[in-house]
Parts: structure tokens; C-alpha cells; sequence
């Protein structure tokens, strides 16, 4: 539990110091980056999730109407 807390606030200073001493530039360019990386991620799993709610949820209507 220490652990989880000290790592916690350890995360949250050097959060803090990166966020002051990074020009808005660049964390303009960061937060591009990270929306490019998250739909790459979307497009990539979220067929592929739908599809498999929608198996089980025939599977639920099928088995259990």
C-alpha cells in the first residue's frame, strides 16, 4: 500500500514539473500524437469488440428467450 501511494505522488510531481517545463508547442505536439496512437487503437480493436458483444448478445437472446 506504501508503495502504491508513493508511487502515486511520485507520479504526480513529475507530472507536475514536466507540465511546467514543456512549451505549449510541444504539448500540443504530444497531445497529437496520443489522439493519432488512441484512433489507431480504436479502429483497431473496436470491430473486433463490437462484433463480440453482439455474438454473445445473440447468444444471451438465443439460449435464454
Amino acid at each position: 500500500m506504501r508503495k502504491d501511494i508513493a508511487s502515486f505522488a511520485a507520479g504526480i510531481i513529475v507530472g507536475a514539473v514536466l507540465g511546467a517545463l514543456i512549451r505549449d508547442e510541444d504539448k500540443k505536439r504530444f497531445q497529437q500524437a496520443l489522439n493519432k496512437q488512441a484512433d489507431k487503437l480504436r479502429k483497431e480493436y473496436e470491430g473486433p469488440v463490437k462484433d463480440g458483444v453482439d455474438k454473445v448478445k445473440q447468444f444471451v437472446k438465443e439460449h435464454l428467450s
